[in-house]
């Protein structure tokens, strides 16, 4: 129960935006502004979260220390950073479906396949089989990997349940968890697209995650990150700046297509954002 939204702008620079909504107890307790969605994989790339994030760090934490083997900096290709986060995710999958089901038996998965027929007999073997299914579709967890393909490229790859690969550079957004639908309307009503502006970007990423509130499981209080291996952005993206924009959001007829004035004076620093030249090493 969230919502992150990526969209790329320019061609070349990524903007992320999620909720901060923590849910415990299947939805029965939930605690605004406290859930860290968003994070790091090295310099280049982050990854978005939703589902169980317990599950999710599971996920990301040997992820994350496959790629910094190669230093924080190393520029890693789009393939090869989802078939590394898929192998994870498939990793855990198993492990989480042994636990559940298998452990009991002192078996693993390629062992019941093997074994189970024979050990539990048709029907035994069959109840089983039903179990790993259901524990393997309880599985609850989608990743966005956002980053730049190489150090160059603007990519964004869905990973979802039981570690399929799909790639969402074009159309250039995705979005995941409970809110996702919203979001993914909103954007398309849009136009958003690669070749959209970085300001214009950033405001229909949060209008499609304002307008995903209305969800199940979504958080008012909203996390915004934007970057480029080619400009330099403002560090902070703070909450004062996210309320602004929502105030400018309700304030202005939601079906026009152009970004408000008062939101685009908001949002100058990064239509403004400093060249990095990297010639110079900056």
């Amino acid at each position: 129960m969230t919502v992150c939204v990526a969209a790329i702008a320019s061609y070349s620079t990524t903007v992320m935006v999620c909720d901060k909504m923590a849910t415990y107890q299947g939805g029965d307790i939930t605690a605004d502004g406290t859930a860290a969605k968003l994070n790091n994989l090295n310099a280049h790339w982050h990854v978005l979260m939703a589902g169980d994030l317990g599950r999710a760090q599971l996920v990301v934490e040997p992820s994350r220390w496959y790629f910094t083997k190669a230093g924080w900096g190393h520029k890693w290709s789009a393939e090869e950073v989802a078939s590394v986060v898929k192998r994870e995710y498939q990793s855990q999958l198993r492990t989480e479906v042994t636990d559940t089901v298998l452990s009991q038996y002192g078996l693993d998965l390629e062992t019941f396949m093997r074994e189970g027929l024979a050990r539990f007999g048709a029907e035994g073997f069959a109840e089983t089989k039903y179990k790993i299914d259901q524990a393997s579709r309880d599985f609850n967890l989608e990743l966005l990997l956002v980053g730049f393909d190489k150090g160059i490229s603007a990519s964004i790859i869905l990973v979802s349940n039981p570690g399929v690969i799909a790639d969402r550079a074009n159309p250039g957004f995705w979005a995941i968890g409970s809110g996702a639908t919203m979001a993914l309307s909103s954007l398309a009503m849009k136009g958003q697209c690669i070749s959209e502006d970085v300001p214009k970007t950033i405001f229909n990423a949060c209008e499609a995650k304002f307008q995903s509130e209305r969800s199940v499981g979504v958080g008012k209080d909203t996390w915004v990150a934007v970057e480029s291996p080619y400009y330099r952005y403002p560090d902070a993206f703070s909450d004062e700046l996210v309320a602004q924009i929502r105030t400018q959001w309700e304030n202005e007829n939601r079906k026009q297509l152009r970004l408000p004035v008062k939101v685009k004076a908001l949002l100058e620093p990064f239509e403004n954002a400093e060249f990095i030249d990297k010639k110079e090493g900056k």
